[in-house]
């Protein structure tokens, strides 16, 4: 089974992560020193078309199945999930 990357985020500011999205809908977070994952999460029902690092240990994801979804490292399930109901909505996230 191929992995299909569609996008890539870290921490600004230096994080010691780096979380892949998928066409699959997976989203997979590496320790960037040692090369081990940390989580990996089953985020949407669509391909994840966007990742951007919001602090330390957060990030958010959108999708083509038009929803946005704040994640935290430490936790197994998202923090919020919002739903996007345009186009221009899903470009500008």
């Amino acid at each position: 089974q191929s992995f299909n990357l569609t996008c890539i985020t870290t921490h600004c500011g230096g994080g010691d992560w780096v979380c892949v999205g998928s066409s699959s809908g997976h989203i997979h977070c590496f320790d960037r020193r040692q090369g081990k994952l940390l989580v990996c999460w089953k985020a949407h029902s669509k391909s994840v078309e966007y990742l951007k690092a919001v602090s330390c240990h957060r990030l958010i994801s959108a999708s083509g199945d038009k929803t946005a979804v704040l994640w935290d490292l430490s936790h197994s399930t998202p923090l919020k999930v919002s739903r996007i109901y345009s186009e221009f909505a899903m470009s500008v996230v």
